[in-house]
């Protein structure tokens, strides 16, 4: 009787994540996958986030609009999205 040999595929697994690179990250209180490499305008086109008064929090920080071509989003990075437009 022949086992499940679970390192089967992980060739094929490491040609994907070569291709493909991703990390686990907190978005707006959610568990997210997401490329590997993105800044925080990268993570804004990823979203469709599409305010243009789009505030951002990266680990209990505010981020200016000035470093979101600069300020990389790293593994386990807990990010907010925060619209100040909406209310009632």
């Amino acid at each position: 009787m022949t086992g499940i040999n679970p390192d089967s595929d992980s060739g094929e697994l490491l040609r994907r994540k070569a291709v493909t690179p991703e990390m686990i990250i907190q978005l707006n209180g959610l568990t997210e996958t997401v490329p590997d490499g993105l800044t925080i305008s990268g993570l804004i086109e990823w979203a469709k986030e599409g305010d243009p008064d789009l505030m951002v929090e990266k680990n209990r920080r505010y981020i200016y609009p000035a470093e979101y071509d600069t300020c990389l989003i790293n593994e386990n990075d807990v990010i907010e999205f925060i619209n100040p437009n909406l209310g009632g």
